[in-house]
């Protein structure tokens, strides 16, 4: 994601794994892949079980390749993402480092 390159995403789990999943409903989120749950919607190809294949996968990231428009989207997207990711977590643990020894960070 961070890369900003058009991808596809998919998994497959054993049957008694996604049977369990499934039945027991451990489940909950709308999408599996990273970029969709940041993003919260399906922007990403997501593909499950049986929709995984050579051909589904390929045709897919074919499609978005070829797609000047969605390509340009994504790198928009995934800067957004990429920025509010960041917010300064570096100075943030450093912040907790130093607090948690009684001393501040100068600047």
């Amino acid at each position: 994601m961070l890369s900003r390159r058009v991808m596809v995403v998919a998994y497959r789990l054993g049957a008694v794994t996604t049977y369990a999943l499934r039945r027991l409903r451990l489940v909950t989120v709308p999408y599996f892949s990273q970029p969709n749950l940041l993003l919260g919607r399906a922007f990403v190809p997501e593909f499950f079980q049986q929709q995984v294949s050579g051909a589904a996968l390929g045709a897919a990231l074919l499609e978005r390749l070829e797609d000047t428009a969605y390509r340009r989207t994504l790198s928009v997207e995934f800067d957004r993402v990429h920025r509010e990711l960041r917010r300064g977590g570096a100075g943030r643990a450093a912040d907790a480092i130093f607090a948690s020894g009684g001393a501040r960070r100068a600047g």
